[in-house]
C-alpha cells in the first residue's frame, strides 16, 4: 500500500490487490460420496451399511447413540475395496443413531433412525 495524499486522495492506494477465484463447489472423498446405511428410517431388526474404499485397509465402524456412547464398535475388512454389512439391530431402543466409519485417516458420519 502506498501513501501520498496529493496523489491518492485521502492518502492510501492498494497497488497489489488479488482476488482469489470463486469457489464454486467442494469435492466429496470417494468415502463420504459412497457411505450409505439403509433403510433410514429403520422399522425392522436389520440395519445395511455400504462403503466403497480406496484401498482394502480395515474400517473401523463405530454405532453412537444419541448421546455419544458406544452402542457397537468394529472392525470390518473390504472386499475389492468394498463393505456391504448387514447388522442386527432389533434388540436396539428406538431412537436416533450415529455411524461413524474411519477410512484412510479420514472419519464420515451417518446418521439413521430406529423406530418399530
Amino acid at each position: 500500500m502506498n501513501v501520498n495524499s496529493t496523489i491518492n486522495a485521502w492518502g492510501w492506494a492498494i497497488d497489489n490487490l488479488n482476488i482469489q477465484t470463486p469457489i464454486t463447489g467442494f469435492e466429496r472423498t470417494l468415502a463420504e460420496a459412497s457411505f450409505t446405511i439403509y433403510p433410514n428410517p429403520s422399522a425392522s431388526s436389520k440395519l445395511v451399511l455400504k462403503l466403497e474404499t480406496l484401498n482394502d485397509d480395515p474400517i473401523k465402524v463405530h454405532f453412537l447413540t444419541a448421546n455419544g456412547s458406544a452402542q457397537q464398535e468394529l472392525s470390518i475388512q473390504p472386499v475389492n475395496k468394498q463393505i456391504e454389512q448387514e447388522f442386527n439391530i432389533g434388540d436396539w431402543s428406538d431412537g436416533f443413531y450415529i455411524v461413524k466409519a474411519e477410512v484412510g485417516g479420514a472419519i464420515v458420519t451417518r446418521k439413521f433412525i430406529k423406530n418399530r
